[in-house]
Parts: C-alpha cells; structure tokens; sequence
C-alpha cells in the first residue's frame, strides 16, 4: 500500500510528481506587538505554485522576503 503526500496547498501530490517549495507574505500575531508581517515557507503542487507566481504572490528569493519583513539587504 502506497502512502501519499499532501502539499500545503491541499492538493495530493501524485507518485511521480514533485511539489515546488514556495515563500509568501502573511501575518503573524501576539499579543504584546499585535499583527506584523510573516512570510510563509511552503511545499505547493507546481500547479498552484505557478498560479500563485503568476499573481505575484510569492517571493522570488530570500531577498525579496526579507524586504516585505523590512530587513536591510
């Protein structure tokens, strides 16, 4: 019996596919600074990876990541 992996983003990967690991902006919360942005480090099927690139939802490389955290590069 063959077991199988589910992406982050919902979708069963099929035997010979290989998800595409992916990082996006989102929010983190506590209570003593409140909201502030995050960024997200996922494992998505390329399907949804490529939709969500082609949005412009995704970061292109660490760098860009570390911009939306207001990091200095």
């Amino acid at each position: 019996m063959k077991g199988s992996v589910t992406a982050s983003c919902g979708h069963k990967l099929a035997d010979d596919e290989e998800g595409v690991d992916v990082m996006y902006g989102t929010d983190s919360c506590d209570a003593i600074e409140g909201f502030r942005p995050a960024v997200a480090y996922a494992h998505f099927c390329q399907k949804c990876a490529a939709e969500w690139k082609v949005k412009g939802w995704l970061f292109a490389d660490q760098a860009e990541a570390d911009a939306y955290l207001g990091r200095p590069t």
